[in-house]
């Protein structure tokens, strides 16, 4: 236990040093009640890693996998794809597309639940286009 906070504690550090804000809050989604994801580091190729916590995204991701979410136009989101998006309260998740809706919505859910829900362009924060795997395995998505 001691070495994983020792470790967690080390990119929190690392990452303020490079001026980066890295402030994980595991508060529960308001939707799904599971943790949030965390963003652990700005990238500048113009993306952002994030740690999952928690399982709603299982079996496709898992708690402490790291995925890299790219800044995407809202606009080329396609029914299947993986997004980061901020619910009104400010707490980040990632969810699936599920449909992209008439009004130009797009519905949402976690990988192994049933909820369901909308967000529009201001909820969106980016696509993940990576995932890292804790067994050291890379998945590279759409």
């Amino acid at each position: 236990m001691k070495r994983k906070f020792t470790l967690n504690l080390y990119i929190i550090i690392i990452a303020a040093i490079v001026g980066i804000a890295a402030y994980v809050l595991y508060l529960p989604n308001p939707v799904t009640n599971a943790p949030v994801a965390p963003v652990l580091s700005d990238v500048t190729s113009g993306g952002l890693i994030v740690r999952i916590a928690g399982d709603s995204m299982e079996p496709t991701m898992s708690d402490g996998d790291l995925v890299t979410v790219r800044d995407v136009p809202f606009g080329t989101v396609k029914v299947n794809d993986v997004i980061l998006i901020q619910v009104p309260n400010g707490i980040k998740a990632i969810k699936r597309v599920i449909n992209i809706n008439s009004d130009g919505s797009l519905q949402i859910k976690s990988d192994n639940r049933s909820n369901l829900g909308n967000i529009t362009e201001e909820n969106y924060l980016g696509k993940v286009v990576k995932i890292s795997h804790k067994d050291g395995t890379v998945t590279a998505l759409p």
